[in-house]
């Protein structure tokens, strides 16, 4: 009897820690992108050069930064001051043939990264792959440590600047967390809906980040079938 117990006390106890192991949240993210965006963000951010309609020159600037740091282990000269930043931005649009401070696309954006920095892990998701293949290619990029530029919508409410300029946002995506759906479904779980999956960006307006849940992707972002751009050497 005493054994039995035991045995019974040991199912217990590796069913609940099966459960647990389930229920914990499962992070996908570009290593350091964070911490490397906020040691420049005072000089870069678009609060601070002013440039109210550069969010996608300038989410650049902080891509441009992260890997320059990861890669070379100092900040870029655009990065020590706001004149700085704002002289390379009037470079970037240049490059574009564009005005100071206008609203750009991620095909722009493309063409700066892949044609005037030579970079080569710069792709275009097409919105006909659909959400589903779009956020599990996501997945994989950021496990790469290569980020990915999104367009919010003007009218999504967690949008940094849908109030103050009612504008789509271009922002930098650095992180997937997979989480338990509202059935219970742990995160590693194949059951789960995946709908309350988190996708955290970073705001090259006010420096910082926000997210959005994979249930909000239809109304969050601009572009259809969750399309986005890859941005890295």
């Amino acid at each position: 009897m005493k054994k039995l117990m035991l045995l019974i006390i040991g199912f217990i106890v590796f069913v609940q820690s099966a459960i647990a192991a389930n229920n914990q949240n499962i992070l996908y993210y570009v290593d350091s992108f964070y911490s490397n965006s906020e040691s420049v963000k005072d000089n870069l951010r678009q609060q601070s050069t002013l440039a109210t309609n550069s969010c996608g020159p300038t989410s650049l600037l902080f891509i441009n930064t992260h890997f320059q740091i990861k890669n070379n282990g100092i900040k870029p000269g655009f990065s020590e001051s706001i004149q700085n930043a704002q002289n390379k931005l009037g470079e970037l649009y240049a490059n574009i043939n564009q005005g100071y401070n206008t609203t750009t696309s991620l095909t722009e954006l493309r063409s700066i990264a892949r044609n005037n920095w030579g970079w080569t892990k710069v792709f275009r998701m097409s919105s006909t792959s659909g959400v589903d293949t779009n956020v599990n290619n996501l997945i994989n990029y950021l496990n790469s440590n290569i980020p990915v530029l999104v367009v919010l919508d003007s009218s999504y409410s967690g949008n940094p600047v849908a109030g103050a300029h009612g504008i789509d946002h271009i922002v930098v995506v650095y992180a997937y967390q997979k989480r338990q759906d509202s059935n219970g479904y742990g995160a590693s779980s194949p059951y789960n809906n995946r709908q309350n999956d988190r996708i955290y960006f970073y705001d090259p307006y006010y420096g910082g980040n926000g997210y959005f849940l994979r249930s909000e992707i239809s109304t969050a972002i601009d572009l259809a079938g969750f399309a986005f751009l890859t941005v890295a050497p």
